[in-house]
């Protein structure tokens, strides 16, 4: 009997916790389940900048290259979501997450516009990607280094060129088309990464260290200094080249 009443007033204490969230949130929100409301902002890079460093939370981001001399971010604001933009040290940085009673009930995430940064088109930018459960799509165009570290979101791209891709995913998934990247790493521990390479196979050399994970690449010596490594757990990894 006494098991039966600690089990009820458990329950009582657990239902009683769920309520005060739930009423704590919807206070947050306005007293609806509805998505906020989004105001569009941008932000105008004041310094020239080397490297422009993305934290995605959720949502949808896209980069696209246009005829300015400033990089340009245009982000979706609201009470949902948590944005910071600074410029240390020759890098511009966008930090976008979501508020904890927006990601406990998907507050914020309906219907959220995307997000947009513009690249100077004469400008080699380096590239930092840190995506939690987003989407991001990278513009066809020239890129200094590009690091992308997906969790569970989904990175996109075809016709990047870039000195270098580095790419750590632990459960999302990446699909990139004709890149041209003369190096190459890759680190997956439970996702998906799909790459296709614009240039010949032959000319690069391939490490693959797989552990309960699959990939079509098996090591080779290359005839040029271009490198490609694969360090897959438990994931899956297709490389294809075009030659």
């Amino acid at each position: 009997m006494k098991s039966i009443l600690k089990s009820f007033i458990a329950g009582i204490v657990i239902i009683a916790i769920g309520a005060g969230i739930i009423i704590a949130t919807l206070a947050a929100n306005d007293w609806s389940f509805r998505g906020p409301d989004f105001e569009m902002k941008t932000y105008t890079e004041q310094n020239e900048n080397s490297t422009d460093k993305i934290k995605v939370g959720a949502g949808i981001l896209k980069t696209e290259f246009y005829d300015g001399d400033k990089i340009e971010i245009i982000y979706p604001d609201s009470k949902a979501y948590k944005n910071g933009l600074e410029e240390p040290d020759g890098t511009l940085s966008f930090d976008s997450s979501i508020k904890w009673y927006a990601s406990v009930f998907s507050f914020g995430l309906w219907n959220a516009p995307e997000t947009v940064v513009r690249l100077p088109a004469n400008r080699t930018l380096n590239i930092s990607l840190d995506m939690n459960a987003g989407k991001v799509e990278l513009a066809a165009g020239n890129y200094g280094r590009i690091d992308a570290d997906v969790s569970a979101g989904t990175l996109s791209a075809t016709g990047i060129n870039c000195s270098k891709l580095d790419c750590d995913v632990s459960a999302g998934t990446v699909h990139v088309n004709n890149a041209v990247c003369p190096d190459i790493e890759i680190d997956i521990s439970a996702g998906t990464l799909k790459l296709g390479v614009n240039g010949k196979k032959s000319e690069y050399t391939v490490k693959v260290d797989v552990s309960a994970g699959t990939c079509n690449l098996s090591d080779q010596t290359g005839t040029t200094d271009k490198r490609l490594f694969v360090d897959c757990s438990a994931g899956t990894v297709k490389v294809d080249f075009s030659e």
